[in-house]
């Protein structure tokens, strides 16, 4: 049931509506009638409305001057506009405050009926898809601490050479980008007793609770190769000298709870302090060269550039996986592991695990359940105990073969790519002033350019630049209502550097020059929105 209130200043109106329509029929509830726009505003002020119905012409706040209050204070609620055939003209002018539906007078019942039936049905999709954003939200922040765990194993192996290239992929999975300055240590266990038989996992959850409980600015991770070895990474704001306390401490904590508790006798052992990620991994970088002779580690010539194309080119998976396509999915796995094949085992398998860490990101956002994949254990897990390219190969084959049938299972419930979409323009209409491409967009939403193009074109009926000009020149015209700005101000504070070549979008797109358009409404208190 959707509320609704009546705002029109004829009591044979208002009466009208509550005698002569069941709005309970409708799915609507009537909750209040007020005689004037006034009345109707301070009621907002403190109560949630889905629906106002209002006339246009009331003596102290008419009808557009509410709908422009509920346009900027009210973003859920929708605005019906009842007017006269006289001034319906004028009611188009509330375009610009986003009015859902007009009503002329006079209106026969089953007009208003109808109406009302297909606002419900819009109210009801809306509804359906905040609930379902809110669901895959939360799974979404469910698999982050998956997707972090990943990255921070590669910085604790020494795998990540260059700040640029961490500070890109932690931003991508909202790890601050501040912790790649924090002091970090590589501490080294060894389990020389476990009488109980306590197993690998719950050891590990147990350390975690220990190093996390020194609150926030302390990050965790641990690898193994067995249950009787760990390696954990701090990281922590603090400076060197107080990290090096807090490890003592916590080591002499664990030891004693851990000895008492599970009747385990664990060794703990350190060695520098460094002063950043980057002075750590360049650290273990050298350590694992030494050690090449062992087959542990070699050295890699992925720059910064190759890492990009490589990520571009794991976007080109996506629109395969959408449209089920299984062979393309190999033959394209096929060649990506060619070009891969000349790096060392542990490079691969770190672009590996990127490669399925992005398409779980994107999946996630478009509202996939993949939570249940591979059983619920960390795909880098598995990806890190197969040593050869072949089996990898293998291994991302059949996870991606997963992705395509999980997308099929999800598809009949929701939209999955209008959500990106969604969100896509989400971030434009938070970026129009910035010199935003297509390019950053498509990044964001972690799809391939010449993908977005075409389906932000299918859903939206605009090209990308079409898109971002009509919401500059919509966002330019509030900001003349104001009527404070000069041309090159506006100009600059919707995003175009010179401001004749926005004097001539702006014409363009509404017929007139920015001063023009001033004079001819603002001036004038009368408001158009010319862009469709």
């Amino acid at each position: 049931m959707y509320s609704l209130i009546v705002v029109d200043d004829e009591k044979v109106v208002r009466d009208g509506f509550r005698q002569f329509i069941n709005w309970e029929e409708l799915g609507f509830e009537l909750i209040k009638d007020f005689e004037d726009g006034k009345e109707a505003k301070d009621f907002l002020q403190t109560n949630r409305v889905d629906v106002v119905m209002t006339d246009i012409e009331m003596l102290q706040i008419s009808g557009i001057e509410l709908s422009s209050y509920i346009y900027k204070k009210c973003p859920d609620t929708k605005t019906i506009l009842v007017s006269g055939y006289k001034d319906f003209e004028y009611a188009k002018k509330a375009i610009e405050y986003n009015v859902s539906k007009y009503l002329i007078k006079p209106a026969e019942l089953d007009e208003i009926k109808s109406l009302f039936q297909e606002l419900k049905e819009e109210l009801d999709q809306e509804r359906k898809l905040k609930e379902m954003e809110s669901h895959y939200k939360q799974k979404y922040e469910n698999a982050l601490p998956l997707l972090q765990e990943q990255l921070l194993l590669n910085i604790g192996s020494g795998n990540i050479k260059n700040k640029e290239e961490l500070k890109l992929r932690m931003a991508a999975i909202n790890l601050p980008t501040k912790i790649v300055d924090y002091s970090c240590a590589i501490i080294h266990t060894n389990v020389i007793d476990n009488v109980n038989g306590i197993s690998h996992h719950q050891l590990t959850e147990s350390l975690k609770v220990f190093f996390n409980q020194e609150k926030k600015g302390v990050y965790f991770i641990t690898s193994s190769q067995n249950a009787e070895l760990l390696r954990i990474l701090v990281l922590s704001s603090h400076p060197k000298d107080i990290v090096i306390s807090k490890i003592n401490s916590v080591i002499s904590e664990i030891t004693t709870s851990m000895r008492r508790n599970f009747g385990i006798q664990i060794s703990f052992e350190y060695g520098s302090i460094y002063s950043d990620i980057m002075e750590l991994s360049r650290y273990i970088s050298k350590d694992n060269l030494s050690n090449a002779d062992d087959g542990n580690y070699q050295t890699t010539g992925l720059n910064i550039q190759e890492y990009r194309e490589f990520i571009q080119e794991y976007k080109n998976f996506v629109p395969l996986i959408i449209k089920g396509e299984k062979e393309e999915v190999t033959e394209k796995l096929n060649v990506t592991m060619k070009k891969l094949s000349t790096l060392p085992i542990q490079e691969i398998q770190r672009l590996s695990i990127d490669l399925l860490s992005m398409i779980t990101h994107v999946l996630v956002e478009m509202g996939v359940n993949i939570f249940t994949l591979n059983n619920g254990n960390s795909t880098y897990h598995q990806i890190l105990h197969i040593d050869d390219i072949r089996g990898i190969q293998k291994y991302c084959n059949a996870s991606l073969y997963e992705f395509i049938s999980y997308f099929e299972k999800s598809k009949s419930n929701i939209s999955s790519t209008h959500h990106l979409i969604e969100k896509a323009k989400k971030y434009i209409n938070n970026n129009y002033y910035r010199d935003l491409s297509l390019e950053e967009v498509s990044e964001h939403v972690f799809l391939n350019h010449a993908y977005f193009s075409r389906l932000f074109k299918q859903l939206t009926g605009q090209n990308f630049s079409d898109y971002l000009t009509n919401i500059r020149i919509k966002k330019s015209i509030e900001l003349l209502k104001e009527n404070k700005y000069k041309t090159y101000e506006i100009s600059e504070k919707v995003g175009y550097k010179s401001s004749k070549y926005f004097s001539r979008v702006f014409k363009q797109i509404t017929g007139y020059t920015p001063r023009e358009y001033c004079r001819k409404y603002v001036t004038e208190s009368s408001f158009v929105n010319e862009i469709s």
